[in-house]
């Protein structure tokens, strides 16, 4: 029976009985008599329950307080699902009156240092990790960065063990307790037992004098004739000395140890997910955060240079003479996809070799090659190291050949002019081409350029790239695997100051130096490709170094399967082809066009995506969103009855939602079955589907296609549509969405999947459905890497051949779940991710609002 609960306190004649309401904070001490509410009195009093209690309490005092928990009269809270089982005398205490709690999203930890001094508090789920808490704490407490967690027994807790450990290892009385190092800790005021502190601005900290840095590189002086240099030590509060460059996947939390190192020795330094707020233009702040800073710092972790924007930024350090300082983490160098522009660069270490032999003594094997564990210690030492190199620097310079042509990564700057301006004389074409490609270069490339009265030069000399080919798999293999004892004597000679390339031979280092000067110095380049081309990891450097450094012409001479990152960084629609009648018209004009610069140059073409991704994510609620791709055909038995589960199990989720790219197979499956479900629900159904306006290709049996190339919109969820052509669509998509789902696949699944991890994103590949999800098709295998923040456990379950669809489906939704509580915990800022610097309003491409905090799902072409 219903209890009748007043709905003012004009009901009150005698007959009802008042009851007192005090508000609790989360450590159960009373922080305000928040006043009386009434209820009938007698049995039929007695038979209300919680919920319809808590209703009185909304009904008859503040509208604020709508968004509570009640507490049992031992304390206890009470679950929303448990209000209809208890009874007033289960929640009243001796004293007639009821305490109730603010109710939250997520709950609220404090956080305290080891004297009990309090620091702020969070917002995240109990069940996880100390991992997801530590990246959580850095951007809701941003004044936090070195520290380690104490348990709730008292004992510290290392950082390997982080991950081992969950919320309530470490929970006390609904605080946790740090300890915190190597810095002033922020002085705030302490719990009293009684409340959470008031909000009070914290003391600030003491400022550090700026060290003051003064030096010229080569390419600066050689710019000195046609421009005065830019002052980058005017006290600006926007340029910063040292920039800070990394892979967030990899190496998010070495970056922010770092830079706070950096700023105790008094260095000023740029560190993207504290400098770029949310609104600014990311792509020109990076640019003015490059062109301002004095040093560039990359982490050199083993993706770094192979996602979009480290490659660019590096690129862009680089070409406006910036003094590059690396911090390696890998076991050789020069990393592949920057071989070019590394082979000469001096490095500093990650660990030293006394570290690694430490390391080794006390056991800890796995330990030593394991990058996602930096010592607190060794990030000092490099912070040290850093900071003796930037104090020499006028001794250590390098002098490079100046850049002399068009560089589309370049700010539109004036004092930049003379780096873009081309070479004297006639224009310098470079052809990059494998050995085995020679005769072709020779016989019919060169002539037909030179009859053009262009200058070529070639890679795929015998005395050059021969050499470089022959030696390829022993200098930048991607399997390449060093002993121990060469990484010990790589780093020996490191700590000696020598010459940091040491896996090259003196002729192999004249090789790079010589061929960067040859494309630093040409006006185009020509990419022979070739199935000896795309196998060599030469070419791939030079492919790397050339893209968005210079204007380039790709140009095929036999069909073979084109890896996915070749396809990626040239455009598959954009190449030459020797097999079509006349090639040689089309390749003349195709280099015309190219080398005049009054024509559309890339930064237009960017900017014609950039204007894609604004445009589609205007029209695109601010929802967290889950992009499906994979196959347009089901190949494996289980991958149907695998997306059907795999829809209806992330339609749980309130605040996660799906987008499609139209097309049948996996997406549409997946789609509908999430928009059933919801619908059965009675939630939004948040799904949407992105189509490009047109494609000329047929399509028509994957998708909605008419006959004109344009499509129509699927008849459930919300049709967008975005882009010319499907890859154009596919590029806006990977640079937008953080998340995307792959199941099954052929090669246009793969080169989507390369997308995404181009642009840092995260990928889920269910490798049990086979296809481009179990590593087919060049797929990237960095996708199969656990993301920061996921469960080990749930990611091995996508491989399982043995778990039913459910609990696959129930191990996505638990990764899913922890993605996005990984990024909302940003607050506005970069998240687990830091590539979608192209959309021009949030660093993170991706809307997010913490109070909103919907989640949709998105799925583009299925192709096979």
């Amino acid at each position: 029976m219903d209890c009748e609960v007043g709905t003012n306190n004009d009901d009150y004649d005698g007959t009802n009985q008042m009851i007192g309401i005090e508000l609790v904070n989360e450590k159960g001490n009373t922080v305000n008599h928040v006043g009386i509410i009434f209820l009938p009195t007698g049995s039929t009093g007695r038979q209300c329950n919680a919920q319809e209690i808590k209703q009185a309490i909304c009904n008859q005092l503040i509208a604020g307080l709508s968004n509570i928990r009640l507490l049992t009269k031992e304390g206890w809270t009470v679950l929303k699902e448990q209000e209809t089982q208890l009874q007033l005398g289960n929640i009243l205490n001796e004293n007639q009156v009821i305490k109730i709690r603010r109710a939250f999203d997520k709950p609220r930890i404090g956080i305290v240092n080891s004297t009990g001094t309090a620091q702020g508090f969070v917002f995240c789920n109990n069940d996880i990790c100390l991992h997801e808490l530590r990246q959580i704490m850095n951007h809701q407490i941003p004044h936090i960065q070195v520290f380690h967690f104490i348990d709730n027994n008292d004992w510290p807790v290392s950082a390997e063990q982080e991950s081992k450990l969950t919320i309530p290892d470490v929970l006390i009385n609904q605080q946790i307790k740090i300890h915190m190092i190597g810095h002033e800790m922020v002085k705030v005021s302490t719990f009293s037992g009684d409340t959470f502190p008031p909000h009070q601005s914290p003391t600030k900290i003491r400022r550090l004098s700026s060290k003051s840095l003064t030096f010229v590189r080569h390419k600066d002086k050689m710019r000195s004739n046609c421009r005065q240099p830019v002052d980058s030590t005017d006290g600006s509060n926007d340029k910063k000395q040292l920039l800070i460059s990394y892979v967030r996947a990899e190496a998010a939390q070495h970056a922010l140890n770092l830079k706070n190192n950096l700023v105790q020795q008094g260095f000023s330094v740029y560190l993207d997910v504290h400098e770029i707020k949310t609104g600014s233009d990311w792509q020109d702040s990076l640019n003015e955060a490059v062109s301002g800073c004095q040093v560039f710092i990359p982490l050199v972790t083993p993706r770094y240079g192979e996602t979009q924007w480290t490659n660019r930024e590096v690129k862009l350090a680089d070409v406006l003479g910036k003094y590059i300082l690396p911090v390696n983490f890998l076991t050789y160098w020069p990393p592949k996809s920057l071989a070019i522009q590394f082979a000469t660069t001096q490095f500093i270490p990650w660990k030293t070799l006394e570290q690694i032999e430490n390391e080794k003594m006390l056991g800890f094997h796995d330990k030593i090659e394991d990058i996602t564990l930096w010592d607190l210690q060794y990030v000092q030492n490099a912070a040290f190291e850093i900071s003796n190199r930037v104090a020499g620097l006028e001794h250590r310079l390098q002098k490079r050949p100046t850049l002399r042509s068009y560089a589309s990564i370049l700010p539109d700057t004036e004092e930049l002019e003379f780096v873009k301006s081309p070479r004297e004389g006639r224009p310098l074409i470079v052809v990059c081409a494998h050995p085995n490609d020679l005769c072709f270069v020779k016989n019919t490339l060169q002539p037909l350029l030179e009859k053009q009265e262009y200058e070529v030069t070639c890679t795929a000399k015998s005395d050059v790239m021969n050499h470089e080919a022959n030696a390829d798999t022993q200098i930048i293999d991607d399997n390449l695997s060093q002993s121990l004892c060469n990484e010990y004597q790589l780093l020996r000679s490191l700590t000696q100051d020598t010459n940091v390339a040491l896996q090259m031979t003196e002729t192999e280092l004249e090789i790079y130096q010589g061929i960067q000067h040859k494309i630093d110095e040409a006006g185009l380049a020509i990419f022979v490709l070739s199935k000896s081309f795309a196998m060599c990891n030469f070419a791939r450097a030079m492919v790397f170094y050339c893209e968005q450094r210079k204007r380039v012409v790709p140009l095929k001479i036999e069909e073979f399967p084109m890896p996915g990152w070749l396809s990626m960084l040239i455009g598959t629609n954009t190449y030459e082809d020797v097999g079509r009648k006349d090639w040689e018209t089309s390749l003349v004009r195709s280099i015309e066009r190219k080398l005049n610069t009054t024509l559309q140059s890339p930064c237009q073409d960017e900017n014609k995506i950039s204007k894609g991704i604004q445009k589609l994510k205007a029209s695109l609620p601010e929802n967290f969103f889950v992009y499906i791709s994979g196959g347009t055909k089901f190949y494996c038995s289980k991958s149907q009855g695998l997306c059907r589960a795999l829809g209806k199990q992330l339609a749980m989720l309130d605040d996660v939602a799906i987008v499609t790219g139209g097309f049948y197979g996996t997406g549409e499956t997946v789609s509908s079955s999430f928009y059933e479900e919801r619908e059965a629900l009675q939630k939004d159904t948040s799904t949407w589907h992105v189509l490009p306006e047109m494609d000329e290709s047929d399509h028509s049996k994957r998708s909605r296609q008419n006959a004109d190339g344009t499509f129509r919109a699927v008849p459930y969820g919300n049709t967008l549509f975005s882009g010319q052509s499907v890859r154009e669509r596919e590029t806006i998509i990977s640079r937008l969405f953080d998340v995307c789902i792959l199941i099954e696949g052929g090669p246009g699944a793969a080169h989507e999947a390369e997308q995404f991890a181009w642009n840092d994103h995260v990928v889920i590949p269910l490798k049990s459905t086979g296809g481009a999800a179990s590593g087919k098709f060049n797929v990237p295998k960095q996708i199969f890497q656990v993301p920061g923040g996921v469960n080990n456990h749930d990611w091995e379950a996508l491989s399982s051949e043995t778990l039913s669809a459910n609990q696959i489906s129930q191990a996505v939704f638990r990764i899913i779940n922890s993605l996005k509580s990984l990024k909302t915990s940003s607050n506005g800022h970069d998240g687990y991710t830091k590539s979608n610097k192209t959309v021009h309003t949030l660093p993170n491409g991706l809307p997010c609002s913490q109070e909103s905090g919907n989640t949709e799902i998105i799925t583009d072409d299925m192709r096979c």
